[in-house]
């Protein structure tokens, strides 16, 4: 289940969903933001601090083998079809994930993708975040 769908229940908590991006290119964002991807803000993470956070201080790169690998060739088709297209701009390499951070900006959840296309249990990320702010999942 994709995070955004769950943006009300995140709230709830007290907390905020935002999206990073490792890169800015402008013709991608603006097809990002008007797609039905996300529908909150958008901040450029221009040294990619929060990337190598979840890369427990490297930026995670794809190798050869992640070119290969199954699931992020599903991945591709399901978000092509969905979006209608596709493209191969950018730096295609860079592993993303979910970090979800409290309001003492502790890390309550993280998550780092394991392949392209990769997707957070959003279940256990709301486990996770209610830990950090009190909310319990029932409640919301």
């Amino acid at each position: 289940m994709e995070v955004w769908a769950e943006k009300e229940k995140i709230e709830k908590q007290g907390l905020k969903v935002i999206g990073l991006l490792h890169e800015n290119i402008p013709d991608e964002v603006k097809d990002f933001l008007e797609g039905d991807f996300w529908g909150g803000p958008l901040y450029y993470d221009e040294k990619r601090t929060v990337f190598r956070s979840l890369g427990d201080g490297s930026i995670r790169k794809a190798g050869l083998s992640g070119f290969f690998d199954y699931r992020a060739w599903k991945r591709g088709y399901e978000a092509v079809k969905k979006a209608g297209r596709g493209n191969l701009k950018g730096n295609g390499q860079v592993f993303g994930g979910t970090m979800i951070v409290g309001t003492d900006a502790t890390a309550c959840y993280t998550f780092q993708e394991e392949y392209f296309g990769a997707k957070a249990n959003i279940n256990e990320a709301l486990a996770a975040s209610s830990k950090c702010t009190g909310v319990t999942p029932s409640s919301l």
